[in-house]
């Protein structure tokens, strides 16, 4: 199974190591601009996972899509 992965918040270097990383994994890997809030959620639709960083939400109402 190819796991899918969004990742929101990132710089240059950041997404430097994540896809040298991702070589040894082959996952599927997208970056969004800016961070993670309550109008871009919709495109976390159908990910696996979600890698968020130090300014993005990650409340349980946020998260559970309850807010």
């Amino acid at each position: 199974m190819n796991y899918k992965i969004a990742f929101f918040g990132t710089k240059p270097y950041d997404r430097e190591s994540f896809e040298s990383l991702n070589g040894k994994y082959g996952y599927e890997i997208k970056y969004f601009k800016g961070n993670l809030n309550a109008d871009n959620v919709p495109l976390t639709k159908g990910m696996d996972a979600v890698c968020i960083f130090v300014n993005d939400p990650a409340s349980i109402p946020f998260v559970s899509g309850t807010l």
